[in-house]
Parts: C-alpha cells; structure tokens; sequence
C-alpha cells in the first residue's frame, strides 16, 4: 500500500499548525501549574530548617513531608516561599522556611 500526500504544503501547514496549538497548551497548563500565586502561610506553620552537606529542595521536601501532598507541589511551595532563583537552587548554611502542612487526623488528634 503506497499513500501519497496529494498537497505536501497544506500538509505542513496543516501539522505545523497542530504542533504549534499542541505547545501553547501545553506551555499555558505548565504556567498554569508553576503560578499558583503567592504562598500565604500562618507563621505559625512554619518551620525552619537549615541547609546539611548533600541536602536539595526535594530531599528536604521530601523529609519534611507529613500527608500525602504530592511532592511536587511540596517542592514548588518551598522555592516560592523562600523565593529560590531558577531550579531552586541552595547552599549549605543556608536557612529554610518550610510550610507545616497536616492532614485532617493530626488536626483532630492535635486538639
């Protein structure tokens, strides 16, 4: 079976247009997930931790974390708060403010 393209330029056109629609989406859903606006926590679920040798945003997000918030969106809370230039890069010595997130049962156990 030999399938031909009967208009090659309206075929390009047509696929650069789809491609071109498919990556707006996709940049606008992906602004969408990174902008979620300035972070607004009471100082009193804050806590604050300092920078060890080997430590990145993930790991201390990862060891901070106490529900099932998804780790992502735990290190993105994490850079804007402390508002990390690029990928959130740190330094050793440097001091972090983390948001203290708890899930409905250590609320109710807490009072």
């Amino acid at each position: 079976m030999n399938l031909r393209i009967a208009n090659p330029e309206k075929f390009i056109s047509r696929v650069g247009l789809l491609v071109l629609v498919v990556v707006l989406l996709g940049g606008y859903g992906i602004n969408h997930l990174l902008d979620r606006g300035p972070i607004k926590i009471d100082s009193d679920a804050i806590m604050t931790v300092t920078v060890r040798p080997g430590d990145t945003v993930w790991s201390i997000a990862e060891q901070s974390s106490n529900v099932d918030k998804d780790l992502r969106l735990q290190v993105l809370d994490i850079i804007r708060l402390n508002q990390l230039e690029g990928n959130g890069t740190i330094q050793i010595g440097q001091k972090l403010m983390l948001p203290v997130i708890y899930d409905d049962t250590q609320l109710a156990d807490s009072h």
